[in-house]
């Protein structure tokens, strides 16, 4: 008997959990004509946490505008705020919060 069913690997399921949080997380947000923005200017002598917080941004459903500007028409500041402290990274990052008329 043949089993018809599709299995992740490990790495997929990894892939399927963040594309899940990335793409479903805000699906019945209503907008509240908000703009975060996110600016950061971190030294090269942290590049691993750079790139770490940009990909967790990412995930967070921030889109990348320029190489160290990220956007969200969301609102995952509190989790961001979070991160940013647990890795020491508030003093080189700018939060700005930009309402639409």
């Amino acid at each position: 008997q043949s089993d018809d069913r599709f299995r992740f690997t490990k790495e997929g399921q990894v892939w399927f959990k963040k594309s899940l949080l990335r793409y479903h997380r805000f699906q019945n947000t209503i907008w509240d004509r908000k703009w975060r923005i996110i600016i950061f200017d971190i030294p090269q002598k942290h590049r691993k946490a750079r790139n770490l917080l940009r990909s967790i941004l990412k995930n967070l459903g921030y889109n990348m505008f320029q190489q160290s500007v990220l956007i969200t028409p969301y609102d995952p500041l509190d989790q961001t705020e979070r991160l940013l402290q647990e890795y020491s990274l508030d003093n080189y990052v700018r939060i700005f919060l930009i309402e639409e008329p």
